[in-house]
């Protein structure tokens, strides 16, 4: 019998959406006539006092280019200090998108001129309007500061998907949380339990669409952007994706400054939650460039043989050792890896309702290396974060590795035992016959 969630995913429904940031929507607006209002442009300080508050001013760009970067600089950090939960910060950043300026209605039609229209009226190219019509009117913080970089999927889309998951059902939403290992004999870790909290508790490390399903074996499969050290600005993430609905159905986002375990913890954690068979966890492919210590902390866990090995991925993603777990995102793997996230995005983005995916992508940009390369990266790495779109296309790459092993519901029916064999490369690239042992409904 299947739930809501479940409804939603085979359905493939979608609603209408809006941002990925928390903030108040506007209610109602009342109308009070004709009244004088003001264009304020600060001095050389870019403040002014407005009832005893110092107000920062939005960065004007002057004649000369200068104040550009001002209002951008100072939001970053102090978006990126609450978002670390530091709130003792001076100043209190306001952001009003363009649900308060206008109708829908409206910002459709001014959307339709900016993308039509107007780039031939005034002599313009279509992208600069474009970037001038989300300049003009914003959905989320980012849209503020927009610019012409490439992206992996436009803009809009990312807008539409982030207004899609905010305007979900409360009964469709995602859950917030951390895991606590479960103990047995000897100090071992048995089991993985979800402590669910609020979306602003500081002990939040995951977000979760849906839980695992009990009864189902090769359905879900994780993937891992690791951290190297105890100290850094990006996170460690991980992420499940189902096989079954191709979804992502849960992403742990998290970093405890000082203690790379705890990190470690969470993301062992998350593979044994979604393994219903034997809590072992769940196969992981990890990014093999900065994993040799999360390798290590699941080696000593007794959790190393769920890696998936480079002999173990396709062709064209093995690399270096063939008895080394992991994948390469290095040269020219590294845009196959880009490739494939788009793949993700375009067959199963609108089955994905974890919003920090999509704010991810937001910020996330090709740059042009002087030899004339592409590499991708976010756009600021001092404020914005990647980790979970490389977590979510490994976990992607994780199950697209075992194209033989169909999710199975064990409850469903009888089941029977099928052997095949196959000729596939070995660990030293040597052409081998291989046995596979496939589970399959009885008619």
């Amino acid at each position: 019998q299947l739930d809501f969630k479940d409804y939603l995913l085979a359905k493939d429904f979608t609603t209408k959406t809006i941002n990925g940031l928390r903030f108040e929507r506007v209610t109602s607006v009342e109308y009070i006539g004709i009244r004088p209002v003001y264009n304020l442009t600060a001095g050389t300080t870019n403040t002014y006092i407005a009832n005893g508050i110092v107000t920062h001013n939005t960065g004007v760009i002057k004649k000369d280019g200068k104040g550009r970067g001002v209002f951008e600089a100072e939001w970053k950090r102090m978006s990126g200090l609450w978002r670390d939960g530091k709130y003792d910060a001076g100043i209190i950043p306001v952001f009003f998108n363009w649900t308060v300026r206008c109708t829908e209605a409206e910002y459709l039609q001014q959307k339709e001129y900016y993308y039509g229209v107007r780039a031939s009226q005034e002599g313009i190219s279509v992208e600069t309007s474009k970037l001038q019509f989300n300049l003009h009117y914003p959905t989320t913080p980012e849209d503020m500061f927009y610019s012409n970089e490439k992206t992996v999927v436009p803009r809009d889309y990312v807008n539409d998907a982030l207004e899609r998951i905010r305007n979900l059902d409360p009964l469709l939403k995602p859950e917030y949380g951390f895991f606590e290992p479960e103990y047995g004999k000897e100090g071992k870790i048995i089991g993985a339990k979800f402590i669910v909290c609020d979306e602003i508790d500081s002990r939040v490390t995951t977000v979760m669409f849906q839980r695992p399903k009990k009864g189902w074996i090769n359905r879900y499969y994780q993937g891992t952007d690791p951290i190297a050290a105890d100290t850094g600005h990006s996170k460690m993430a991980s992420a499940i994706f189902d096989k079954q609905y191709s979804t992502l159905s849960a992403i742990v986002n998290f970093r405890a400054q000082g203690d790379a375990n705890s990190s470690f913890m969470q993301c062992l954690l998350i593979g044994m939650f979604y393994d219903t068979e034997n809590n072992f966890g769940v196969l992981e492919l990890v990014e093999k460039n900065i994993a040799l210590a999360y390798i290590q902390f699941l080696e000593l866990h007794g959790f190393f043989n769920r890696l998936v090995f480079n002999s173990e991925l396709q062709d064209y993603f093995r690399s270096g050792d063939k008895n080394a777990p992991g994948i390469d995102n290095k040269g020219n793997r590294n845009k196959l890896i880009i490739a494939k996230l788009q793949e993700l995005i375009n067959q199963y983005g609108k089955k994905i309702y974890i919003d920090i995916f999509f704010v991810q992508l937001k910020t996330f940009v090709c740059n042009i290396t002087r030899s004339g390369n592409e590499t991708w990266e976010t756009i600021d790495k001092q404020y914005y974060y990647d980790d979970v779109l490389f977590a979510a296309v490994y976990s992607y790459i994780c199950a697209e590795c075992y194209q033989y092993k169909l999710p199975i519901e064990k409850d469903g029916g009888m089941m029977e035992v099928q052997t095949k064999y196959e000729y596939d490369y070995d660990r030293n690239y040597n052409l081998v016959l291989k046995k596979r042992t496939e589970i399959q409904k009885v008619a």
